[in-house]
């Protein structure tokens, strides 16, 4: 939605594929930009709907955060003194909250309390990041789940001064890991390109990281590195088809592709019986 050299291109596409004056298209824009985290698209379609339709509180605290309005947001926030019905608002909030100094500490309000229960205290975990309260020895593949969605949330509401500061104090192989293939997948790719090269110099790259990277090098028309970071790919995830697949569209050196066509049959022997794989086992 976002990948227009401007807004105005953007919206200039999307008034073609859209009805302008249909203002529940125009929520859906709405909610697709707020998803997209672009800022100046959500401002144009909030301002386009504002007048016709009741957007939801949560709706607009998003909105008022993307858009770094704290009075707005301040002023949304105090109306829902009952809570957030939505795990994702309320840990957008945490971080809005502890970003402006607010002090607004509003609760969930879930209709399952067990699931009230551990969404709370994923909040909380949230707000311990955010204080500095969690210490890195203590953070573990098994629980670092909230500190992940806190560095996405972090990085696309531009709140680049608290990212920068919880990537660099929990600084794990298994945060950079996942954080860069976030950003890949996001197209930062330099940004990613830079957390993959970190990997690469304490031998940390997993599986995923090494698929992107041979993705990013076939892209670049780097073959030769592309295939030696896809072999690294399928030795680490041997049950993923497409890299085979990937890799034999690729390769062109008879040995390596005579290789690869066996190890490709050793994981999925019924492959040959597959018209899609006619061309890439034929011999």
């Amino acid at each position: 939605m976002t990948r227009f050299d401007t807004t105005e291109a953007t919206i200039e596409l999307l008034d073609k594929l859209y009805e302008p004056g249909n203002s529940k298209h125009r929520y859906i824009l709405f909610r697709s930009a707020l998803a997209n985290h672009a800022a100046e698209l959500s401002r144009h379609y909030y301002e386009s709907i504002a007048g016709d339709l009741a957007l939801s509180h949560e709706d607009m605290l998003e909105y008022f955060f993307l858009i770094k309005d704290k009075s707005g947001y301040a002023q949304t926030a105090a109306l829902i003194p009952s809570g957030f019905i939505h795990e994702r608002m309320a840990r957008i909030h945490a971080l809005a909250d502890h970003a402006w100094g607010l002090s607004l500490a509003l609760p969930l309000s879930l209709d399952d309390s067990e699931e009230q229960n551990q969404a709370a205290h994923r909040i909380e975990a949230i707000r311990s990041y955010l204080r500095g309260e969690t210490e890195p020895e203590d953070v573990t593949l098994e629980n670092f789940g909230p500190l992940l969605d806190l560095l996405k949330d972090s990085f696309n509401f531009r709140e680049f001064a608290i990212y920068d500061q919880l990537i660099n104090r929990y600084s794990h192989d298994f945060v950079i890991q996942q954080m860069a293939d976030y950003m890949f997948v996001q197209e930062q790719t330099e940004i990613a390109l830079n957390y993959y090269s970190l990997l690469l110099e304490q031998n940390a790259l997993n599986g995923k990281n090494m698929e992107n990277l041979a993705i990013h090098h076939l892209h670049q028309n780097l073959v030769e590195n592309g295939l030696a970071f896809l072999e690294e790919a399928i030795r680490e995830l041997p049950g993923q088809i497409y890299l085979y697949v990937l890799y034999l569209k690729h390769a062109s050196e008879p040995l390596k592709k005579e290789e690869y066509r066996q190890k490709l049959l050793a994981q999925f022997p019924g492959a040959r019986k597959l018209p899609i794989f006619t061309d890439l086992l034929a011999r």
